[in-house]
């Protein structure tokens, strides 16, 4: 497109001065003066002048000019084919009976993650929604979801942090978490393998916990220490906890400490006794270009478990995300995550995994 601008130029510009150098030449039989030759000479120069500068700034813009390029494109992995910009999935968040739209941010089709727009900050924007914690919002989407995620998230912080909110209906769930302008961001699974997450930045507003970071929230954030490891690979319990333990994901290390394949993977830590637990630590491998889908399950026994939700890595970091746990701190001693696929097949790869609580 900038070739084809540039060129359009090139002609224009030449057209002119052949017109201006051929109506200097018609008087030449009648006898033509000094200051007329002069005058073609110097539009002539102007041409090759111009033609240079032209050609230079074709060489150099595609390079160094941004006001070419999409704004996403700084920070998209992958453009989406213009051709199917138009089908991509869209979002409308619902809330006292008003749509307010939603920004894409991860699209994935075929395997191919791509990061369409990053999510706004709360010191970018101003939140052009308010919401009540207990209230419910929901989703419209202009194509059917198989299945629907959604969260209060904060990118603002140190480590992506995911609050889970709880869902009522397919589309429909409940505020809730601490006060604050924060993300609030929708995960939705479409036929023909597409994945595609929405957010917009939102103020919620409530008697709950005051502004504060994600999961800071009456919760004391200290690391726990595994006991022992159980994983449907029956792989050995102490390497497992000690490399949990000791933690594999400094200097950009993209070696597993643990993974599997196939759906209904899981791995299971326990904490030798029960504790106060807030939100879990995961690394993915790769966890900017693929997006698992798993479950949360604690129990007190490793006999009774109960469900703490679904969760998503969302495709942001490589490096480590922090899932809190719905009405947090939840008392137990065992915590098991069940992996339901992702966006590249079953396999399962964690970097690290730590509970964090007291």
């Amino acid at each position: 497109m900038l070739i084809s601008f540039i060129l359009i130029i090139i002609l224009v510009v030449s057209s002119i001065l052949r017109k201006y150098s051929r109506n200097k030449l018609l008087p030449m039989s009648k006898g033509v003066e000094i200051s007329d030759l002069k005058g073609i000479n110097a539009a002539k120069s102007l041409q090759i002048i111009l033609l240079v500068v032209v050609t230079i700034f074709a060489i150099w813009a595609p390079n160094t000019s941004l006001l070419f390029h999409p704004v996403y494109a700084l920070h998209a992995t992958h453009i989406p084919d213009p051709n199917q910009v138009s089908t991509l999935p869209t979002a409308k968040l619902v809330y006292g009976n008003r749509e307010y739209a939603m920004s894409p941010f991860i699209f994935v089709q075929g395997g191919q993650l791509n990061k369409v727009q990053l999510p706004s900050l709360p010191g970018d924007n101003n939140a052009s929604l308010t919401v009540q914690t207990g209230d419910p919002i929901s989703f419209h989407f202009n194509k059917h979801p198989t299945k629907v995620d959604a969260f209060i998230t904060d990118y603002d912080g140190d480590v992506p942090s995911l609050h889970p909110l709880t869902q009522t209906s397919p589309n429909t769930f409940q505020v809730s978490g601490p006060i604050g302008i924060w993300e609030i961001e929708v995960h939705a699974i479409f036929p023909k393998n597409q994945y595609m997450s929405f957010t917009t930045l939102a103020n919620v507003k409530g008697n709950s916990f005051g502004t504060q970071s994600l999961g800071s929230a009456s919760c004391t954030q200290d690391k726990l220490k595994i006991a022992e490891v159980t994983d449907s690979n029956t792989n050995n319990s102490n390497i497992l906890a000690t490399g949990l333990n000791n933690g594999n994901d400094t200097n950009g290390s993209q070696t597993p400490t643990w993974s599997a394949t196939g759906k209904g993977s899981w791995i299971q830590v326990d904490l030798g006794q029960q504790k106060a637990i807030c939100n879990l630590g995961i690394s993915f491998t790769n966890g900017d270009k693929v997006i698992n889908f798993f479950t949360i399950q604690t129990s007190t026994d490793g006999v009774h478990y109960v469900s703490q939700g679904s969760a998503q890595n969302t495709g942001m970091v490589s490096g480590r995300e922090q899932f809190n746990l719905q009405n947090s701190p939840i008392t137990a001693r065992f915590v098991k995550l069940v992996f339901q696929g992702n966006m590249q097949g079953d396999t399962y790869s964690i970097r690290q995994l730590t509970v964090n609580g007291s």
